[in-house]
């Protein structure tokens, strides 16, 4: 069994979908002759604030059968912790204190807020000089730094960098001053960081070749996917009282949901008077898109429900009594998966994409033969009536998904392609 270190600051039981990325490796690693070490912080049970303080303040070191985690405590970040003296007084300030942060933590190790991730691997390191392979998951992207630092140290380690999005290459950055400016002075540290790694990870090939052509290090495509225990769990359920359509997770300020709101409106307001709810689970966690969607909530007369953000074995109970899955595409981006196509893929429901990236999830949706492509309100209208008319008369909508395609998605399937790649890097001398 070959030993693989994995750096990561997002892990279970923090719920991101970095998180549930990380978990799929140290439970399925094993099966293809990986024993991982997997460093990372503490997170406090079902916590969303990427940001958050830890509870624990101790390193803990939890050794199961195929894998091994460090957790590591962490106190915040110079923000967090200006906030919480300030008690959230002088936020302008704080702001700049972020920013600040973010910056000079590219130059100056003391100043990063979880340096104890570095600190803890190179320990591992020394204590096992048969380590011979790392991967660093970003974001954040300076763990691409610590494993560049780590390197120099460790020549003979070769690094894998994974990118869950990309970088400065980002097609999102464009849409923010912020975002712009960072990766503009980041670039060049981008390339410097990921150009001593073996290969680079990444979710969609449109991914590899963007941070291919920056980075000039070849690439290879592993998707977030979903966990084979859900999927071969979920049971059918006994017809519900309103048709639900569920959409999970964050809610971007390029994902035009709008089309699909107004259509639903409008599907509403039809002569068979639906009984049906939108579920928005998490949709208002971030961008203030409480006030985005207030509008469409006082006409829709509480059938367009924000729920809090859940844990995946909750969030997965409620799609199980659902009827569609719903799916917003990214204004302005290309290559994107987004995670929760894989939650719907799990669920066994159909999905409805709207309106179309004329991309990826499109293609996915076609190829596994899992949902519907709507574009405009007129056809969400159209098309929720007719699959309520269904659901009705049937207790269910008629669709046959492709299982054969589906099953590749599974992150079982996936963490084998990570494997095999992971093969070829020993190999190769």
């Amino acid at each position: 069994m070959k030993k693989v270190l994995i750096l990561s600051y997002f892990s279970s039981p923090g719920n991101f979908a970095g998180s549930y990325r990380i978990k799929s490796w140290l439970d399925y690693f094993h099966l293809f002759g990986y024993n991982p070490i997997l460093i990372t912080r503490h997170w406090n049970e079902n916590e969303t604030d990427f940001s958050g303080i830890s509870n624990e303040k101790r390193k803990t070191v939890e050794v199961n059968e195929n894998s091994q985690i460090h957790f590591l405590p962490y106190n915040g970040d110079l923000k967090t912790r200006f906030l919480k003296f300030t008690k959230n007084r002088c936020l302008i300030f704080a702001k700049m204190l972020g920013y600040i942060e973010i910056i000079l933590q590219n130059y100056f190790l003391s100043i990063c807020s979880y340096k104890n991730l570095y600190q803890e691997a190179r320990e591992v390191l020394i204590q096992n000089p048969d380590i011979n392979l790392l991967i660093a998951s970003g974001r954040p992207f300076l763990l691409f730094r610590f494993a560049y630092l780590l390197k120099k140290e460790f020549p003979h380690l070769k690094w894998v960098a994974d990118y869950r999005d990309p970088w400065t290459t980002n097609l999102a950055n464009k849409n923010s001053k912020k975002l712009r400016l960072l990766s503009g002075m980041e670039k060049h540290l981008e390339k410097r960081w990921v150009g001593t790694a073996a290969s680079f990870s990444t979710c969609s090939e449109t991914w590899v070749e963007q941070i291919e052509e920056l980075t000039k290090i070849r690439g290879f495509v592993v998707k977030n996917g979903f966990d084979d225990k859900f999927f071969r769990n979920i049971k059918p359920k006994k017809k519900s009282e309103a048709f639900k359509t569920i959409y999970n997770g964050t809610l971007y300020n390029n994902q035009p949901i709008e089309v699909f709101l107004q259509g639903f409106l409008d599907f509403l307001n039809s002569p068979e008077a639906p009984k049906a709810d939108l579920l928005l689970v998490g949709a208002d966690l971030y961008f203030k898109n409480e006030e985005r969607l207030q509008h469409f909530q006082k006409k829709a007369n509480g059938q367009i429900k924000l729920l809090p953000r859940m844990p995946q074995e909750q969030l997965f109970e409620l799609l199980s009594n659902a009827q569609v899955g719903l799916l917003i595409s990214y204004s302005g981006e290309k290559g994107r998966h987004t995670a929760k196509l894989y939650d719907y893929l799990a669920s066994g429901k159909p999905i409805i994409l709207c309106p179309s990236d004329n991309d990826v999830m499109a293609q996915t949706i076609v190829e596994t033969n899992t949902g519907f492509i709507v574009n405009s309100s007129e056809e969400v209208s159209e098309l929720l009536s007719r699959l309520y008319k269904q659901w009705l008369q049937n207790g269910s909508i008629s669709f046959t998904p492709n299982q054969g395609e589906i099953i590749k998605f599974s992150r079982k399937a996936q963490a084998e392609i990570l494997c095999k790649q992971m093969d070829k890097l020993l190999l190769d001398n």
